[in-house]
């Protein structure tokens, strides 16, 4: 019997440790590393453009017409020693094409980048080209990487007698790993205080003030803290301002929950409705109605008997049209107070409501006060 008891109280003692463990597992759900929150000041990619002709199209290039292409080749062949006139070019195997990259934040020479490649004149197709060496600038001008190298492209575009087959855009493609970068570009992660800062993603008050809260009470007191609600500082102490990336690393691990605003975002172009669960809208009541009018055309054919005995023998040409108006039943709901947006959709699902007249109710109950939410429709 006492051993019945002990076996009743460590079954009772696990299964109320099993539900302390899914209670913290769900009360920590929302927390989110300020890695995923934050990004530091100073720490970004960089843009490159530049200019080159792709070579080893299959006919499939630039027209004589493209000035710019037929000066590249004159200028390209004149670097080798070949003095060629820009007006004896008639090649239709080089295209001229912009160039675009991202230089990496840290990126040091010799580290490769892709490389878009864009044609800017008539070509049909870069598929098969190769790009020549050409420079990639920044935008003070100066020359950060060099591109060179076979191009890859997603789709085609064929032409066989008036009859073209194409696939996606042949006229963009990609050069994998075709840029090489020249020069670095000093990133300065700390500012002229010497301390770090943290550019929040969605800067909001709450969100910061909870950053600031869990570094203090995990590096320390006062080590953190909020100038504005989309940027904290965080003091660098003394002992490790040398080796303040190991300081980071701690930072960027700690766990917050971020504060979310009420949002409803709609697209009309799709149809698509995207809110939180929890979004609660006002006791309200709604009546939606849709009346579709539709024109059918037909037209008819009579012969002319009228003109049997004459000449002129035609037909006659009669149009007949019909004009139908069709209502649909009305949406008729009442929707109690305190419940979401999740359970009006689902309510609005059942009556067979279709995505654009959820829209529409949901920018109506924007309008009258009942939807406690930001609504951004795209």
């Amino acid at each position: 019997m006492v051993v019945l008891n002990l076996f009743r109280q460590s079954v009772l003692t696990l299964l109320l440790c099993s539900s302390f463990a899914t209670a913290a597992i769900a009360a920590g759900s929302d927390s989110v590393r300020i890695k995923d929150l934050a990004r530091i000041k100073g720490v970004r990619d960089n843009s490159l453009v530049g200019y080159g002709i792709v070579a080893g199209l299959a006919g499939t290039g630039d027209s004589i017409r493209n000035q710019a292409t037929v000066q590249s080749i004159s200028n390209t062949l004149r670097k080798f020693d070949i003095m060629i006139s820009s007006s004896d070019v008639r090649s239709r195997n080089v295209a001229a094409v912009m160039l675009t990259a991202n230089l990496p934040a840290f990126a040091e020479a010799g580290d490769r980048i892709d490389v878009n490649v864009t044609s800017i004149g008539d070509a049909r197709s870069l598929a098969g080209g190769t790009l020549l060496l050409a420079d990639l600038r920044g935008p003070d001008q100066n020359i950060y990487a060099l591109a060179q190298g076979p191009l890859s492209v997603g789709g085609y575009n064929y032409d066989v007698n008036g009859n073209i087959a194409q696939k996606n855009h042949p006229t963009a493609a990609i050069a994998i790993g075709g840029g090489r970068v020249e020069q670095s570009v000093e990133t300065q992660m700390l500012n002229e205080a010497g301390e770090l800062e943290l550019l929040l993603d969605n800067p909001d008050i709450t969100t910061a003030i909870r950053l600031v809260d869990s570094i203090n009470a995990e590096i320390g007191a006062n080590t953190a803290y909020a100038e504005n609600p989309g940027k904290v500082a965080i003091r660098i102490p003394a002992d490790q301002a040398r080796n303040y990336l190991r300081l980071m690393a701690r930072v960027e691990n700690i766990q917050v929950t971020p504060d979310s605003v009420a949002r409803v975002v709609v697209n009309e172009k799709t149809g698509t409705v995207i809110s939180g669960g929890d979004i609660r809208i006002g006791k309200v009541s709604i009546t939606h109605d849709d009346i579709k009018i539709s024109v059918s055309n037909e037209t008819r054919a009579y012969s002319s008997l009228a003109l049997i005995n004459t000449q002129d023998k035609g037909v006659t040409l009669v149009p007949d049209s019909k004009l139908t108006v069709e209502e649909k039943p009305n949406i008729q709901m009442d929707v109690n107070q305190g419940s979401s947006v999740a359970d009006l959709i689902v309510a609005l699902r059942k009556v067979n409501a279709t995505s654009r007249e959820i829209i529409t109710i949901l920018q109506t109950l924007k309008s009258a006060g009942a939807l406690h939410a930001e609504l951004i429709v795209q």
